[in-house]
């Protein structure tokens, strides 16, 4: 049974936050949850069955790849070109992990972002965030750097501003992409925000205060899930 409880949660309290802003601008979002050390991959796409969000352009998910999950939600959101990141993840220490999520069919001229980021991690943990946007508009690829925040280890990052390029992007068509790369997983959750500097960000504190929401309210479901696969 899934366990979206944590991230119902997450979803009132980041509107709350964000106001209006909170209702995702596309139906074409798209998130990926992969086990980079085995090649494995679990995908969900706005409106189907795995999302529970019922909501354009918002993703409630619950992935798992051998043996490692990941929930959260995820947001085309706020304005027209955001995108807005809250995950719980739990796996194998020695492998590598990665959340992407994606949407294309943007277009838009002299954009620059803004972002931030925070989250807790086991201690083991180390977690990059980027942003790419890509001309050819193909989800999940870039060919131009937009963000970077990280890599940050230890077990509390953040909040933080992400460095983004100050060199305005235009382009009539161009996807958007945000990566989360996590090494050493045991248990990651945490939060980011990307949006163009037009539109007001919430603190990056904000990102962290939800990102360990979620995860208070995710943990009975997760150490159940994780307790039933050891039997």
């Amino acid at each position: 049974m899934k366990n979206t409880a944590g991230c119902v949660v997450a979803v009132l309290v980041l509107g709350s936050v964000l106001g209006s802003a909170i209702e995702g601008q596309a139906a074409n979002l798209e998130v990926q949850f992969i086990d980079m050390t085995n090649n494995l991959l679990a995908t969900c796409r706005d409106n189907a069955a795995c999302d529970s969000a019922g909501a354009v352009g918002t993703i409630i998910f619950n992935l798992a790849v051998a043996g490692a999950s990941a929930e959260g939600v995820a947001t085309a959101a706020p304005g027209p070109f955001g995108l807005t990141l809250l995950y719980d993840v739990g796996g194998a220490a020695a492998n590598s992990y990665r959340i992407a999520i994606s949407e294309d069919n943007l277009s838009g001229s002299s954009l620059v972002w803004t972002g931030g980021v925070g989250g807790t991690q086991s201690g083991i943990d180390t977690t990059s965030f980027d942003l790419f946007a890509h001309t050819g508009n193909v989800k999940f690829l870039g060919n131009t750097g937009v963000c970077q925040a990280g890599p940050f280890s230890g077990t509390t990052f953040g909040p933080a501003a992400a460095r983004c390029e100050s060199l305005p992007f235009s382009a009539t068509a161009f996807s958007l992409t945000e990566l989360v790369d996590i090494s050493g997983v045991q248990r990651a959750t945490g939060a980011s925000l990307f949006t163009v500097g037009t539109v007001d960000v919430p603190e990056p504190g904000t990102l962290l205060l939800l990102a360990s929401g979620l995860a208070a309210t995710g943990m009975y479901g997760r150490g159940r899930a994780f307790r039933a696969r050891e039997k």
